[in-house]
């Protein structure tokens, strides 16, 4: 049984129709209807009559109700929030700093030791925020030593829902509270001077607060996670840590057979609602191009309930980048045809069909190719991998569209005009292939890179070898050629016919005149 329509869904009613202004007998010269004014916060507003303010609330009450029961976005899977007052980008302090420290991951700070943790640039007094969903506890970072007292507070928290196996330190913290729930972006206390307890030339250093990561009761690189995150964020509802059903990027017969990630997404069964199926997320931020259909039947029409998916091409910084995702079905009230959407909005639900695995296939392109890139995907590192640049030899840097984007029908204008540009590049590159030598020549500035020499000499030709060829006995009547003329190259005996009949005689060469009528007759055939 399929399961229950989800409340997002707006789909059309009947809704009745108001009474027309105007009455409908002709003699009726002033119309029935008349304007009213409706005070609304202290001004007046012209309205219709009652008919039509009641048929107007309706539509507002049912959008705002579609509005509401819309899920929201979700905090992107692997990426932190703003830790610290106005540093909306968690920039790190100098590196190197006044005293040649530094405050990123794995490098030296003011008292010489490598520190596994980085340094975001923070004053004292600003508000400290919760990086990600977790419990908080009360940590002191320096173990209660007396002479570091005045820095020796902090916080630990615990990762909980998409953050499960993480922990976070972040060191020198007042508490406004000293542990419970919190949710990412809790405002939990403020900063404290972390260096009160060094000497005055170390605390030159810009103000901060250290933060270490732990992933599974070990130390990793925070870097990705609080700056430049490009981790794709939770995709399905029911999979909060996008975890993988079988392989990483593994090829899939019933999606084209392209690489790509198959993500669990099985039904919702929550105790006081009927079981439904997932909200999909969207992976990055761009423009929702269409539809994708896998199959068609003999005549080209696509049916089927599981012959579904999406295209998003990306947009911000996810420019580049194509998302497809199968197995599931747009919001009713996107449409189609470059919808602009940011990453972690709601896009769609998975489908519920008969033969609906219990997960989604993820396929992303960059530039055109297929690539992997499944740390960002199950958020083990937000940092983008080195992609290749195949577009960077093209004109002006321009991208190239995919050839299944161009394929669209609405596409068919952007792929005639993208044609002829090529088409164009390639003339003129075949035109200055085959320019003569003397042109490229002409200037003495142009250096030849050319692997051919031009000249009028005819000396050059003296010495070069002519006629058939043959070697280690393949053919020996060839061969006997090759050397009588080879005697006559090297001044041993002289072409002249008697020399040549007496050549023959003695028995030391072949019968030349019989040689040169079979060659003869070689060329002719």
């Amino acid at each position: 049984m399929s399961a229950p329509t989800h409340t997002w869904q707006l789909h059309e009613t009947q809704q009745q129709q108001p009474e027309p202004l105007v009455d409908s007998c002709c003699h009726c010269a002033e119309p029935k209807g008349t304007l009213v004014r409706i005070s609304i916060g202290g001004g007046q507003v012209s309205r219709p009559n009652r008919f039509i303010i009641r048929f107007a609330m309706m539509r507002v009450v049912v959008l705002l109700h579609v509005l509401l029961s819309l899920p929201q976005g979700i905090e992107s899977l692997g990426c932190m929030v703003k830790v610290c007052g106005n540093n909306a980008e968690n920039e790190f302090r100098r590196c190197p700093d006044i005293d040649g420290s530094c405050g990123n991951y794995h490098t030296e700070r003011s008292n010489g030791e490598i520190v596994d943790g980085v340094d975001v640039r923070c004053h004292p007094g600003e508000p400290i925020y919760a990086p990600f969903e977790g419990e908080m506890y009360f940590w002191r970072p320096f173990s209660g030593k007396k002479d570091k007292s005045c820095a020796d507070q902090g916080v630990r928290i615990e990762g909980t829902g998409q953050w499960q196996g993480y922990a976070v330190h972040i060191s020198s913290v007042k508490l406004s509270f000293f542990g419970g729930h919190v949710q990412a972006g809790d405002e939990i206390g403020e900063a404290i001077d972390r260096s009160c307890f060094l000497g005055q030339n170390q605390k030159d250093v810009e103000d901060h607060v250290q933060i270490k990561l732990f992933r599974g009761g070990v130390q990793v690189d925070p870097t990705h996670h609080l700056q430049n995150c490009m981790c794709t964020g939770q995709i399905c509802e029911s999979n909060s840590r996008n975890q993988l059903f079988g392989e990483p990027f593994k090829a899939d017969k019933r999606y084209n057979g392209v690489r790509g990630w198959d993500l669990l997404c099985p039904i919702i069964n929550d105790d006081d609602e009927d079981p439904r199926v997932p909200v999909i997320y969207s992976p990055i931020s761009g423009e929702i191009m269409g539809r994708v259909r896998l199959f068609s039947d003999h005549n080209g029409a696509y049916s089927g309930c599981d012959n579904e998916g999406m295209f998003i091409v990306g947009t911000e910084q996810w420019i580049g980048f194509e998302a497809r995702i199968y197995n599931v079905r747009t919001r009713s009230d996107i449409g189609f045809g470059r919808k602009r959407i940011v990453q972690g909005e709601p896009i769609g639900a998975r489908l519920d069909c008969d033969n609906s695995p219990d997960s989604i296939f993820l396929e992303l392109r960059y530039q055109g190719r297929v690539v992997n890139v499944t740390d960002i995907i199950t958020a083990e590192n937000c940092k983008l991998p080195e992609l290749p640049n195949i577009m960077s030899s093209r004109e002006g840097g321009v991208k190239q569209l995919s050839s299944s984007l161009l394929d669209m029908k609405f596409m068919l204008r952007t792929k005639k005009k993208i044609e002829e540009k090529e088409r164009k590049k390639k003339e003129n590159a075949l035109k200055n292939a085959i320019q003569p030598a003397e042109v490229a020549s002409s200037s003495s500035d142009c250096k030849d890179d050319s692997k051919y020499e031009t000249t009028k000499n005819l000396a050059m030709l003296e010495g070069l070898t002519y006629g058939r060829m043959s070697f280690k006995g393949f053919n020996k009547e060839v061969e006997q050629l090759m050397e009588y003329y080879e005697r006559i190259r090297n001044g041993e005996i002289s072409d002249d016919e008697e020399e040549e009949k007496g050549h023959q005689r003695s028995g030391h060469g072949p019968n030349v005149g019989e040689c040169r009528s079979k060659q003869k007759v070689r060329v002719k055939t």
